[in-house]
């Protein structure tokens, strides 16, 4: 595979559409049109639990992509010359309230590879039971702060079959891997 040109086709202030011309592994000219982000600021999510009852913290947050609600963990885009630790204290509090300490950052992850080139780092970390300050919810955003046990989380995947909530995929990982027990192994 051999990246040969890049286009910009089309975009906005946030958002581009991109074009690559690129040969195949049997030497064949082709396209792949993807998105990527105008800024290119690394993008942070936070897994923050509680120290004393393991409890997470999640968003539902209204995704106008989505025209719907979805649950998902704290995230968001590095601020100029802002480390990765920086973002998710930063991104915890303005969007739950929660001070916490970091227990560990990812390296580099993908997203959606066949659609975007965006790379985003997963900070976990521990927290209070109760969030320290109230949220710093911007006027775009519509969040609701919830703090769910396993057995919590379990009850509204269930119920979001029924109903307009779509849950991040990440989330559903998460919830799986501490469902089968195994997330202190990572």
């Amino acid at each position: 595979m051999q990246i040969l040109s890049e286009t910009r086709i089309a975009g906005t202030s946030w958002l581009s559409l991109m074009e690559r011309r690129y040969l195949d592994r049997e030497g064949r000219e082709r396209l792949w049109s993807y998105t990527e982000r105008t800024d290119a600021r690394p993008a942070v999510l936070v897994i923050a639990e509680t120290v004393t009852t393991g409890r997470v913290v999640l968003l539902r947050q209204y995704r106008v992509p989505l025209g719907a609600y979805a649950l998902e963990f704290p995230a968001g885009l590095a601020d100029d010359n802002e480390s990765a630790a920086e973002t998710a204290y930063r991104e915890l509090l303005e969007e739950s309230g929660f001070e916490g300490s970091i227990r560990d950052i990812s390296p580099a992850l993908c997203t959606s590879p066949g659609l975007t080139g965006e790379l985003i780092v997963i900070a976990r970390m521990e927290v209070q039971e109760q969030p320290e300050h109230p949220p710093l919810h911007e006027a775009s955003e519509e969040i609701e702060v919830l703090v769910l046990s396993v057995d919590e989380l379990c009850a509204l995947i269930e119920e979001s079959k029924n109903t307009q909530l779509v849950i991040d995929s990440r989330v559903y990982a998460w919830y799986l891997a501490r469902k089968q027990g195994s997330v202190n192994e990572l």
